[in-house]
């Protein structure tokens, strides 16, 4: 298997023609790594309207299900008075079908049913169930934000940059024109706390959201800030 370091290489290769195999690859995939080991987590007294938890297949990613269920429990303590928008039908199409998904499973539905058996209040929980992937996440349930909602993202899979990108690209036509969110990444939490977290594994991850970065940004889905490391051409 490829070291994450090589995977970021060959993924970035493919996506920017440009990029020259050449360079120092650990000390750009060093940079990088900081770079999406982001996450905007509020204050405890930072006032929150609603938590969207990005929902996950709890068979297909069951570690990733969980850190959100359990931050979504987390923060459905220290906000009470926010509602919680779970956002996810799941992947679309043959992806769907190669995974083995039934079609009439939805995972925003199924976290639902997870988050009441931990005490979540029924009342509070409102559901997406069209998205399929991260971009429809965002998009979706800005469309069902007001413009002077408070909202806190939860995900994992260091997605926060992504995110970021997507609402700043797509929140003025959702009619919100200052959009004032957070962000907290179970993944990110974790590799804050304890390094040794990120083991191989997660730094393929981390190799592989790079390289959406750079496509989704080529195409011109993601509007992202001047602190892009390495930001690719548009040639």
């Amino acid at each position: 298997m490829a070291s994450p370091e090589r995977e970021f290489v060959q993924r970035t290769f493919k996506v920017n023609p440009t990029f020259d195999e050449r360079v120092y690859v650990p000390e750009q995939f060093e940079v990088i790594k900081q770079y999406l080991l982001y996450d905007t987590p509020p204050q405890k007294d930072q006032h929150i309207d609603t938590i969207v938890v990005l929902g996950t297949n709890p068979r297909t990613t069951p570690r990733w299900y969980k850190t959100r269920l359990d931050l979504l429990t987390q923060y459905s303590t220290h906000y009470p008075q926010a509602a919680i928008l779970i956002t996810g039908r799941g992947p679309a199409g043959d992806k769907r079908d190669a995974l083995g998904i039934p079609s009439d499973f939805i995972e925003a539905e199924a976290m639902k049913q997870d988050a009441i058996l931990r005490g979540v209040p029924e009342e509070r929980i409102i559901l997406e169930k069209e998205s399929t992937n991260v971009k429809e996440n965002v998009v979706n349930t800005l469309g069902m934000l007001n413009d002077d909602t408070s909202s806190l993202y939860i995900g994992t899979g260091f997605l926060g940059r992504r995110i970021a990108g997507y609402i700043t690209k797509y929140a003025a036509d959702a009619g919100i024109a200052q959009p004032n969110y957070f962000y907290v990444d179970g993944d990110v939490q974790n590799a804050k706390k304890d390094p040794s977290t990120l083991n191989p594994k997660l730094l393929e991850v981390i190799a592989g959201e790079w390289s959406r970065l750079l496509l989704y940004t080529k195409k011109g889905d993601l509007q992202l800030s001047d602190q892009y490391p390495f930001k690719p051409t548009t040639a």
